[in-house]
């Protein structure tokens, strides 16, 4: 059934996904060393955090917003050795994707924290939750 609910757990998960994208598997086998290590730690634990925030959505517990915002701050973090470690693998591959991927998980993670921290917002959700 499409309620708000389930499209908002399937949006989470989905994004959840996408931190995929900057594992260094995704990149190839050129990305090692120990600030790939701690993107790729970072970018696990923003998956397993996503996941689980959409499972509490999907379920209607009360700890998702919690466990929704400190994985954004996740998120965010794992964006920062993402993007002191990929410009040297991007040179001979396409940089435009580089910066895509990362606004794209920076910001989407600071606009789960914006849209749970911001009050009018975070009513309008939990409204129709």
């Amino acid at each position: 059934m499409f309620t708000f609910r389930n499209i908002l757990a399937v949006a989470v998960f989905l994004f959840a996904t996408t931190f995929l994208w900057m594992m260094p598997l995704f990149i190839g086998p050129k990305a090692t060393g120990a600030v790939w290590n701690i993107a790729q730690v970072l970018g696990f634990l923003a998956i397993i955090g996503f996941t689980v925030t959409a499972w509490g959505i999907f379920t209607a517990a009360s700890w998702w917003e919690p466990v929704a915002i400190v994985t954004g701050v996740l998120g965010i973090a794992a964006t920062i050795p993402y993007a002191l470690a990929a410009p040297s693998l991007a040179v001979g591959g396409d940089p435009l994707s580089l910066v895509i991927n990362i606004g794209m998980h920076g910001l989407g993670s600071a606009a789960v924290i914006a849209a749970l921290l911001a009050h009018p917002i975070e009513h309008w959700i939990a409204g129709r939750l």
